[in-house]
């Protein structure tokens, strides 16, 4: 269903443009950024096609996780990893995915030694 539904519309796109805007002091910008990030950890709840939608290349999207996760911003670290756990509990198959993407092992501990 939700597959369909992101087939159907252009709402990856939009949180695409949303998470591709430039940081700044505003913080609107970083508040749109967290919605949009958090609208992903709900697309990516338990639907591996949906999953494999939202990662697809031409939205970005890994390399936004990416560059949150090597960030101090802690909430949306946070929100990340939320998303993440989605992700991983899809499947092995995603497990992998997630691991490999998102280089896991390095990431939590370098934000670990953020939250020491």
């Amino acid at each position: 269903m939700v597959s369909e539904l992101l087939a159907e519309t252009n709402i990856l796109t939009m949180i695409s443009q949303i998470l591709q805007q430039q940081d700044n002091s505003h913080s609107l910008v970083r508040y749109l950024k967290l919605e949009a990030t958090w609208i992903l950890t709900n697309i990516c709840f338990g639907d591996e096609n949906a999953i494999l939608q939202v990662f697809a290349d031409q939205y970005g999207f890994v390399a936004h996780i990416n560059s949150i996760l090597n960030s101090s911003d802690l909430h949306m670290i946070d929100q990340v990893y939320f998303l993440i756990n989605n992700i991983m509990c899809t499947s092995s198959e995603m497990l992998v995915m997630a691991y490999r993407k998102f280089k896991l092992a390095e990431t939590i501990i370098n934000n670990m030694n953020l939250m020491l």
